[in-house]
């Protein structure tokens, strides 16, 4: 999961300022839960998932995303109200 910082200033086009990464995971004996895959990892989080299918994603997920910074771990906090969408043409 992708999430970006957006600075939109009082006049003038909105722009990122910063990506950040969290590898999540699906959970499908869950209901389809999606968990945090780090949070499993550490214990902080239970699935029906096994620790070998646990092992098996992180080991295909972060030597990929290594080279992209280190991975977001704490959720991110909203600084303005409810954001509303326009496409700019």
């Amino acid at each position: 999961m992708t999430t970006a910082t957006v600075e939109v200033p009082a006049e003038g086009r909105a722009h990122v300022t910063n990506l950040e990464w969290t590898a999540i995971t699906q959970d499908r004996g869950a209901g389809e839960h999606l968990y945090v895959l780090s949070d499993l990892l550490d214990g902080k989080a239970r699935s029906t998932l096994s620790k070998a299918t646990l092992k098996a994603r992180a080991d295909v997920t972060f030597p990929v995303m290594k080279g992209s910074g280190p991975e977001r771990r704490t959720p991110p906090t909203a600084v303005a109200g409810t954001p509303r969408i326009e496409r700019v043409q």
